[in-house]
């Protein structure tokens, strides 16, 4: 029973019931062990004390076409920590979006934690344009497409105009 004194001899029963993010660990003082709830006799004035520990969380972030600095970089979190997420590209691409545990385009992207978290970053692979200028002939680009991926490679025939002859490639292929 929760009453304000105890006749000795009388039996207590202690329930610990920890805040969000915190566990309990155990008791110690006028009875010991790890229990919950714990029976207590009483045998006189006593002082238990309920000890808890501080939860810790995991911040896993996925990033298949750049990196992702994490602002504290730490190995875990605790409840209600915030962590900066932000994003860099590899070449080629642009970031696109956060899901997951965080959600938006914004970046940097600020992370609440609640829990163990899981939280991706998204890109999209960037298109560009190729351009040939001939003049006194005609150019054939295999593969013939409107655009390309960085690291992609085009095979380019020049065929002079009648009267003309082919003498080099100029701008971006030399």
């Amino acid at each position: 029973p929760d009453q304000p004194t105890y006749h000795l001899g009388d039996t207590v029963q202690l329930s610990a019931t920890p805040e969000a993010g915190w566990t309990f660990v155990n008791w110690t003082g006028g009875v010991t062990g790890t229990a919950n709830p714990i029976n207590v006799n009483i045998t006189g004035n006593m002082t238990v004390t309920a000890n808890y520990s501080q939860n810790e969380y995991t911040l896993t972030v996925v990033s298949a076409h750049g990196t992702v600095t994490k602002t504290p970089d730490q190995p875990t979190y605790h409840l209600g920590d915030t962590v900066q997420l932000s994003a860099t590209p590899e070449a080629g691409w642009t970031f696109v979006n956060w899901t997951g545990g965080a959600t938006g385009a914004a970046n940097p992207i600020n992370v609440n934690i609640t829990g163990n978290m899981t939280v991706t970053a998204n890109y999209s692979q960037n298109e560009y344009t190729l351009t040939v200028v001939s003049a006194h002939g005609t150019v054939t680009k295999t593969p013939d497409q409107p655009t390309y991926q960085m690291g992609d490679t085009v095979q380019m025939s020049a065929t002079p105009e009648t009267g003309w002859t082919f003498v080099e490639w100029t701008g971006d292929a030399t």
